[in-house]
């Protein structure tokens, strides 16, 4: 199944108009099928730098007496987001965001993954319960950074 195309909107002057900026082979998944993610950047000026991906909601399974659910952004926005937050970003490497999933918003930040070579997106409880979504739904969300 092929992704919906991210898109990015940054504070980068002088450019506005869609980049292409590649297509991704993801890895195999446990039952044989092989996940293309495409990703097209669009770099407007002006003051906001938001995102719009499609996403599978996953759970972290590296504490067993919690249980965290987050979503990958896409690798090339990823590394744009990493080029703007610049060489200083705070604590673990996370950019503050405001996430949008459905018609729930909340403040968070997004964390560096090195394993999946991507920044990852915590969704927190309320705002599964509240968008009716688990782990392994898809959705579309929408992620705003602030405070760059």
């Amino acid at each position: 199944m092929l992704d919906r195309p991210a898109t990015v909107r940054s504070r980068a002057p002088g450019v506005d108009h869609p980049r292409p900026v590649g297509v991704e082979v993801a890895d195999v998944d446990g039952h044989g099928l092989l996940h293309v993610e495409r990703t097209v950047a669009c770099v407007c000026d002006g003051d906001a730098v938001i995102v719009s991906f499609d996403a599978e909601l996953w759970v972290w399974d590296a504490r067993r007496a919690d249980t965290w659910t987050f979503v990958s952004l896409p690798v090339e926005t990823s590394e744009e987001i990493r080029d703007l937050a610049g060489p200083s970003p705070r604590g673990f490497g996370a950019v503050r965001v405001r996430a949008t999933v459905g018609a729930t918003t909340w403040t968070t930040s997004v964390f560096p993954d090195r394993a999946r070579g991507c920044y990852v997106l915590p969704v927190k409880r309320s705002v599964r319960t509240a968008e009716g979504l688990e782990a392994g739904d898809r959705a579309t969300f929408t992620v705003e950074l602030v405070n760059l």
